[in-house]
């Protein structure tokens, strides 16, 4: 007859095992459906949009906003501070002389091209000229054009600055995908 020590000892043990046995059991339950269903994922599932996890997400394209640098050219700050013509004899010719003062107001230096244009009733004259300026600086172009004595002429220019270069903050946009 067994006493109530190796009775216990006994049914010790075989419990014991019974929970081993038991939770193992479990275990292999949980990764057999784990396995079937991730075949029946990867099987049914169309995975050409993401193809790592298998999974098909709907995206869609989105304009997104980011910043950046950027060097663009600008156009040299100027005014006009005086604009006239006259006449008088160079040698055998009448001339006719055009004057446009132009005053640096940027804090760059730059050329200053002007585009003159004398028009009389028989014949249009578009010399050109340049002049440099110094910040703060006021620098006169002049024009001559070959003119007649008592001819009525009619005087107008056209001021193009020169450029710099600044660095400025843009905003750009990219297309991404996120998803919907």
């Amino acid at each position: 007859m067994l006493n109530i020590k190796e009775l216990h000892n006994r049914w010790g043990g075989i419990m014991k095992k019974r929970l081993i046995f038991g939770g193992i059991l479990w275990v292999l339950i949980i990764a057999i459906i784990a396995v079937v269903v991730g075949i029946y994922l990867l099987k049914n599932t169309n995975t050409k949009d993401f193809p790592i996890t298998g999974l098909n997400l709907k995206t869609c394209s989105v304009q997104e906003p980011y910043q950046t640098q950027q060097q663009v050219q600008v156009n040299l700050q100027y005014t006009i501070s005086d604009a006239h013509y006259s006449g008088g004899l160079s040698g055998l010719n009448w001339m006719t002389t055009g004057y446009v003062s132009i005053y640096n107001a940027d804090t760059e230096p730059g050329t200053f091209i002007v585009d003159c244009n004398f028009r009389t009733l028989e014949r249009t004259f578009t010399p050109q000229t340049r002049v440099y300026a110094l910040p703060g600086e006021t620098k006169t172009a002049s024009c001559e054009a070959d003119t007649n004595l008592g001819e009525d002429v009619e005087f107008t220019y056209i001021v193009t600055p020169g450029q710099k270069t600044i660095t400025q903050t843009v905003t750009q946009y990219r297309t991404v995908e996120k998803p919907c």
